[in-house]
């Protein structure tokens, strides 16, 4: 039986059938072309909920969730061609700070530890340093070959429909690990602006955004540890936007996706597009795009206007992603 997917959202706006409406891979494109205020308006007027409110989605709202999205598909578009530095981190929310004496030391005791159970688990013969310390897919691999860095994303959303659906996403993320008994690396913190023009943690109701903070871990000082912490970003980002992802079982045993908001629909699509394109970046803007269907020349711009742009302007620029 082959697999039946449901990508888009079916999501009922007021009463009867005219009331469904469909998010597909062109809403995604849309989204992601909407760089400016004219196409944000035009976006929010016909995203009706798409954050699961009633009414058309806020222009601030469409404008945080696109900068949030485009920054993933470029951030994996990055990582995949192995073009990251650690020194460009900080343009995706990465936040970059040294290992304390503390955490060096353990990392130190824990590869002293794995190699001495590698070396007693040769004596049970194969699949004896498996049974011993968990398979190889979580073992150190040895100590690192340059210096390491600790990273932090760290992101802020203007208070609003978004922001509200990514508190609920981490929410359900805490539930979700401490179902498994795994520490969250997720965590949000609702702020506001005092008299003196320093940030404090307020109530949800008195907010005027929302800081989110994932803790990503520690990777190489280098150009292989850089991509390697962006495609974990990447992961953890489309992860986040998924929490409204159910697959359930339908016509007697095919398997279909529910999803309960406009927004997780939208990165579902976005990675599902993945399975049969090509991420790239502009060459006019760096905007990246999912190359569908390619046939002859691969492409090379995001749209029109930018390959007319290279036309009138070769070798300049336009405004970055």
């Amino acid at each position: 039986m082959a697999e039946v997917y449901l990508p888009t959202r079916r999501a009922r706006y007021g009463e009867g059938r005219r009331s469904f409406h469909e998010i597909g891979f062109d809403d995604v494109a849309a989204l992601v072309a909407a760089d400016t205020s004219q196409k944000l308006d035009r976006y929010a007027s016909e995203s009706v909920g798409l954050f699961g409110a009633d009414g058309p989605a806020k222009a601030a709202d469409v404008e945080a969730a696109r900068s949030l999205l485009v920054l993933a598909l470029k951030a994996k578009e990055v990582s995949a061609e192995e073009n990251a530095s650690p020194e460009t981190l900080t343009e995706y929310g990465v936040v970059i700070s040294a290992p304390s004496e503390g955490v060096l030391s353990l990392m130190e005791a824990a590869s002293e530890l794995e190699a001495a159970a590698a070396e007693l688990a040769d004596e049970l013969g194969p699949g004896g340093a498996d049974l011993l310390i968990g398979g190889s897919s979580y073992r150190r691999g040895g100590k690192a070959s340059a210096p390491l860095m600790g990273a932090t994303f760290s992101w802020d959303v203007p208070a609003g429909g978004y922001a509200d659906y990514l508190f609920a996403a981490v929410m359900a993320e805490e539930g979700y690990d401490e179902l498994l008994g795994v520490p969250c690396q997720w965590d949000c913190v609702w702020h506001a602006e005092d008299g003196d023009g320093a940030e404090r943690e307020v109530d949800p109701d008195d907010a005027d955004g929302l800081q989110i903070v994932c803790a990503l871990g520690y990777y190489e000082c280098s150009a292989e540890g850089a991509a390697k912490c962006l495609s974990g970003l990447v992961d953890r980002l489309f992860t986040l936007h998924m929490a409204d992802v159910r697959t359930v079982s339908l016509c007697g045993g095919q398997e279909c996706r529910v999803i309960a908001t406009g927004i997780s629909s939208l990165w579902w699509c976005a990675i599902d597009s993945l399975r049969d394109g090509r991420l790239g970046a502009c060459e006019v803007c760096g905007k990246p795009y999912v190359a569908r269907g390619e046939r002859g020349k691969p492409r090379k711009y995001c749209s029109d206007a930018c390959r007319q742009w290279r036309k009138n302007h070769p070798g300049e620029k336009r405004s970055n992603f």
